[in-house]
């Protein structure tokens, strides 16, 4: 719908970067015998690097029960770097009264989501609430009307 527009730059979209260069990395260098132990020992390094999250915000710095619980459970975490892409789109397509309607949106649904603290199904109901009324307005504002 939208994968053509900028994404913001987050560890998620890194690692998956990452990942691609080394795929492609080791399609090149697969058939040299220098390839192979150059291969083996960059998928030794990697293996780590796969498996972390990456939410919008640093994990190391998560404070709240909230941002840690969204570091820990991936399906929120994935939801987390979905709709601060998603917000991040609309917030640079819609008119400046528009901007400043969606920042205090966004103010007032984070409060509501930190109010989950630990709570797993209450934080992936605020973040499916939330990501539905971005959706709504990048498809029924921005791709019908275009930004601005």
């Amino acid at each position: 719908m939208y994968e053509s527009l900028p994404l913001p730059e987050s560890n998620y979209f890194k690692l998956d970067i990452k990942r691609d260069l080394l795929r492609e990395l080791s399609m090149h260098l697969i058939n040299t015998k220098f390839g192979k132990k150059l291969l083996i020992l960059t998928l030794s390094l990697s293996a780590g690097i796969t498996v972390t999250h990456a939410a919008s915000f640093s994990c190391d710095k998560a404070k709240t029960a909230t941002e840690k619980t969204i570091c820990q459970t991936r399906s929120l975490n994935d939801a987390d770097v979905k709709l601060v892409t998603t917000y991040n789109i609309v917030i640079h397509a819609v008119p400046m009264g528009g901007r400043d309607a969606e920042k205090a949106a966004q103010y007032q649904w984070l409060k509501q989501r930190d109010s989950c603290r630990a709570n797993v199904c209450c934080i992936g109901q605020r973040y499916h609430e939330r990501q539905k009324h971005l959706d709504d307005i990048v498809q029924n504002r921005i791709l019908t009307q275009g930004p601005f």
